[in-house]
């Protein structure tokens, strides 16, 4: 007993389904991928500070308050050499928590799409990377 069966046509609808999520992904992976990117560089960066942090513990409190100031500003000022850029809606905000357990920073990536069919996508990075005891 033998079948005969039909040869597939090259383009049906699963090549082309395949096609279009393969176009798809590869969008994606081109607009998220550097804000992926970005923020594993800005955890790079709140790491190496977060080190500096370690003396506040038996500081008084207006040398602490002095230091978080500087520390803070020379944060925001890496973030702003990392390309991060302040948004109307939300500035780079980088704190300490109370305790000066964690280090915080805050910021709004913008991913502007071809043409304007669809709306710029916006996305809030909260970024936060513990401090030693």
């Amino acid at each position: 007993m033998t079948y005969d069966y039909q040869k597939p046509s090259r383009v049906n609808a699963v090549s082309v389904l395949m096609l279009l999520v393969l176009v798809g992904g590869v969008y994606a992976a081109a607009k998220f991928v550097p804000v992926w990117w970005q923020g594993k560089k800005v955890d790079r960066e709140l790491d190496e500070l977060k080190l500096q942090a370690l003396s506040f513990g038996g500081a008084n409190p207006e040398a602490r308050n002095q230091a978080v100031e500087r520390l803070v500003a020379q944060a925001t000022a890496r973030l702003h050499d990392l390309g991060v850029e302040d948004q109307p809606d939300q500035p780079i905000q980088v704190w300490f928590s109370d305790d000066f357990a964690e280090l915080h920073a805050r910021y709004q990536v913008v991913v502007t799409h071809p043409g304007n069919v669809i709306k710029p996508t916006v996305m809030t990075m909260d970024r936060a990377v513990e401090v030693p005891r």
